[in-house]
């Protein structure tokens, strides 16, 4: 049977591609056609089906799949079901698309729920106009007010081990483990002193299932560190790709019932108390030097997911076509200060494994491959302690090692695939990198 016309526009090539490639069509395709059939006719005409055993509900972060159904035959993913209703006239479809497993149907997975996303929103990118502007105001009058109050002062950098509080989701959980502060302190008594943060756990504290309208812990942070030491604070999220905040009850001194909030409000009590414990004897003073470079990074976008996200318009970053096809511009940043500190500045959430070295070997990665890359610490050399900003001027996803690259439906990639640019990225980020901190030199 030819499948070209059951299947969405965008992935009529798909079938003799994977042919081409050897992947072999489900023999019992009649089977499975009728199956989703079966599906179309409970999804259109009712929300849920009873049919546990052949289709489930698939759910992924940040999309509506109301309507997005995985047909199943065994244990096997054998099938992709997506019914589409024009609103105008009320003529319901469907579309199909057929596989030989999981990892097979990620490139094709959620292309029209994105779509629907996009469709959602009240703004051609999902982003609400005023929130933007006004965030967008903000930040320039920061910097500015920044520029103008500039003055002389010395500047510290300590540490403090805090390990303990982060619970990281994926192998090799290589992290750095210590709470990174620079302090500005003024020559002006009368000024505040300035702390600058680098931590790596992401702001989950609230859940995903939350309704209360909250910070997350580094606001609390900035409280506590007011109102104990007088001084201004802020965070830069570190090298953090699968890090969440340990909020175990006990480790946070925490007892019988208790709010999300209290558990945010804990957390981030802890981190700031276990901050403010870095004695001056424990710092080193950082000469007055400090040189900094950007350079442009082109990025391969090779996941499926991402590339119809642009295309939708669901974000703006920018990219464009080559030989080499669509490739996302970007850029990596790195800063020295003083003798023996340096920042890499990192346009999205990376595996730790990639700045301080212990990524997987050949024979524990995804793809049985070695990485052959030596880490961003190796490359700032043995006398500078490396610091990560992630997310620096722009957000591109996860950053995974090429070795560890994996379908985005397996277990174990614990969502970073779904928004990761591709399986390349990795390798790019770190030679891009390298090029970099040569040419400083």
């Amino acid at each position: 049977m030819d499948l070209a016309p059951l299947l969405p526009d965008g992935l009529t090539h798909r079938r003799p591609a994977l042919t081409d490639a050897g992947i072999p069509v489900p023999e019992d395709l009649e089977a499975i056609l009728g199956l989703c059939r079966a599906a179309e006719e409970r999804v259109i005409g009712e929300s849920d089906t009873t049919a546990d055993e052949v289709v489930e509900m698939f759910t992924l972060p940040m999309t509506d799949l109301e309507h997005t159904l995985l047909v199943h035959d065994g244990d096997d993913l054998v099938g992709f079901v997506w019914t589409e209703c024009d609103a105008s006239t009320g003529e319901s479809w469907l579309d199909v698309y057929v596989g030989s497993g999981r990892g097979d149907l990620a490139d094709a997975l959620v292309f029209n729920p994105l779509k629907h996303l996009a469709g959602f929103r009240n703004t051609e990118n999902g982003k609400n106009p005023a929130f933007m502007e006004s965030l967008f105001n903000v930040a320039v009058d920061t910097v500015e007010r920044a520029c103008e109050n500039m003055e002389p002062g010395r500047l510290y950098f300590g540490s403090a081990d805090a390990a303990e509080y982060v619970f990281d989701k994926r192998p090799p959980y290589v992290n750095d483990g210590r709470l990174n502060r620079l302090r500005f302190d003024p020559d002006n008594p009368q000024s505040r002193e300035t702390m600058m943060l680098f931590w790596y756990a992401h702001c989950l504290g609230n859940g995903a299932s939350n309704t209360q309208v909250t910070s997350d812990y580094p606001y609390y942070m900035e409280k506590i560190v007011n109102e104990r030491a007088d001084a201004n604070f802020m965070m830069l999220y570190g090298a953090g790709q699968s890090n969440t905040m340990n909020t175990d009850p006990q480790l946070l001194g925490l007892s019988g019932s208790y709010t999300t909030l209290e558990k945010i409000q804990a957390y981030a009590a802890a981190l700031a108390e276990r901050m403010l414990g870095i004695s001056p004897a424990g710092e080193a003073q950082i000469e007055p030097l400090s040189n900094i470079r950007h350079s442009e990074v082109f990025l391969p976008v090779d996941n499926e997911v991402i590339r119809f996200g642009r295309n939708a318009a669901f974000f703006q970053n920018t990219a464009l076509r080559s030989g080499r096809g669509l490739e996302m511009v970007t850029e990596i940043g790195y800063w020295e200060l003083g003798a023996r500190l340096a920042v890499v500045f990192v346009p999205g959430e990376i595996e730790p494994a990639l700045v301080y070295g212990g990524a997987l070997s050949e024979a524990e990665s995804w793809s049985g491959q070695p990485w052959n890359y030596p880490s961003l610490q190796e490359m700032a050399g043995p006398g500078r302690k490396l610091l990560v900003a992630g997310v620096a001027n722009d957000q591109i996803g996860y950053i995974v090692p090429d070795n560890d690259y994996m379908p985005m439906t397996a277990p174990q990639s614990k969502g970073v695939e779904f928004v990761s640019l591709g399986k390349t990225t990795g390798s790019r980020l770190v030679t891009a990198f390298y090029k970099l901190i040569t040419e400083v030199r």
